[in-house]
């Protein structure tokens, strides 16, 4: 199994090591076009034609790229290239049920999200961000650092 984490600029080495712990023993890369780097933080960076050409015959990806366009663009095109989308989770997030929580998610450290909540595709929830009972999020949505986000 071969994970792929799209972009390895600052978002990206966030996530990581969440998904280092989500995924123990798994080949984790990240996927970037545009960083030269052998590494980073101590993982492999691949071109995303690399990526493709892996031997693995299981391969996920995530995208840990804030621009919410861009984000759509390289999930739409893993997706079409048959890649599966990965949820990323850190332990120390809260998710309540009954939620629903589309693909491609990333929930960073003391995240939390209480009952009755719909979050789109690709949602990003950063560290100490909370989204209350009935919110409805769309997809490719960002959540910075300690924003809370109410029904209303």
């Amino acid at each position: 199994m071969l994970i792929g984490l799209y972009g390895s600029g600052g978002f990206g080495r966030e996530v990581m090591p969440i998904l280092d712990r989500q995924a123990p023993g798994r080949e984790l890369v990240f996927i970037d076009d545009l960083n030269p780097a052998a590494t980073v933080n101590g993982f492999r960076v691949m071109r995303y034609a690399e990526f493709l050409a892996h031997p693995a015959h299981e391969k996920f990806f995530n995208v840990a790229i804030a621009t919410s366009t861009e984000r759509r663009r390289l999930a739409e095109k893993c997706v079409a290239d048959g890649i599966r989308p990965l949820q990323v989770r850190a332990g120390e997030s809260i998710c309540y049920e009954p939620n629903s929580i589309a693909e491609g998610a990333i929930f960073c450290a003391h995240t939390t999200v209480t009952a009755n909540a719909t979050i789109g595709r690709y949602f990003h929830a950063n560290i100490y961000s909370y989204v209350a009972h009935d919110c409805v999020i769309g997809d490719f949505v960002t959540l910075p650092p300690r924003l809370d986000a109410t029904a209303g």
